[in-house]
């Protein structure tokens, strides 16, 4: 360090004598352009390799070294010194990875809000396309559809929250759901008459011959007495079969009305069953 603070004392004898001590700037590689501050204020510009001797009075400094990139991007070099009277210092100055400028935060502040709106108006048509498909579903039925309008209707999500609607909606879900259930009974009912039907065996016995279950055609004559006698056995049973089968089918009818008028005194009555 010797070697190079002699000439660089007698180089900068004229600057130590109105200033306590010498600072010198090495500009290192890809520093062409930017520009040097001492305490903010502008000294010269640096070239690839330049070294500059700059006087100053003892005490705390601030260097600062900025090369502009672009309009929104520069490369910043800050380090604070402290120089004591008499001793020569020296920065070599390399200039870190770009960084955004003012006009560059606000910019990209200004992208990003940009994206944020763009990203809700797309939320928001979504969220309007789904609540139009729930609505168009739930008028043709769709139970699912018409408890997610309910669930809409209370939290408020794509409509204006609305107790009462969302009440009615849920009625009507719940509603349908009964009568989806009462539909599904009402099959499994009817086919359980449709398998328990008189003369069930003499029905039977032209589809087995069809279907070669017996030795041939001239067995019919054999299987159809004993079939009759099958068939008249089996009729009382058949008949308290079908009996509570229609008795249950009334009651399925009778909550149906019920559901329909709710209001009434006998709606009311069973409103808890």
């Amino acid at each position: 360090m010797r070697f190079w603070v002699a000439p660089f004392l007698l180089l900068a004898a004229p600057l130590a004598q109105a200033d306590d001590s010498i600072l010198r700037v090495d500009c290192m590689e890809q520093t062409e352009g930017a520009k040097v501050y001492l305490d903010d204020e502008y000294r010269f510009d640096c070239s690839d390799y330049r070294k500059e001797p700059i006087g100053v009075a003892a005490g705390t400094h601030t260097l600062r070294v900025v090369k502009p990139i672009d309009d929104e991007h520069e490369q910043i070099f800050t380090q604070t010194l402290t120089l004591a009277t008499g001793v020569p210092q020296r920065v070599r100055v390399t200039l870190p990875a770009a960084t955004l400028t003012a006009y560059g935060v606000e910019m990209k502040q200004k992208r990003e809000e940009a994206a944020r709106l763009a990203q809700e108006q797309e939320r928001q048509r979504k969220l309007q396309l789904a609540v139009e498909s729930d609505q168009n579903k739930a008028a043709s039925g769709d139970i699912g559809a018409m408890r997610s309008l309910a669930s809409r209707y209370t939290d408020g999500n794509g409509v204006a929250a609305d107790a009462e609607l969302a009440k009615q909606w849920q009625q009507k879900a719940d509603a349908a759901q009964k009568e989806k259930d009462r539909q599904k009974k009402l099959a499994a009912l009817q086919q359980r008459l449709d398998e328990n039907d008189y003369f069930h065996y003499v029905r039977l016995t032209p589809w087995m011959l069809e279907n070669r279950l017996t030795e041939g055609a001239s067995t019919y004559v054999t299987l159809l007495p004993f079939a009759t006698v099958m068939d008249l056995i089996s009729v009382p049973t058949v008949y308290s079969t079908r009996r509570d089968i229609y008795k249950n089918m009334e009651e399925l009818e009778t909550h149906a009305a019920r559901w329909a008028n709710p209001s009434a005194l006998v709606g009311k009555a069973y409103a808890d069953k």
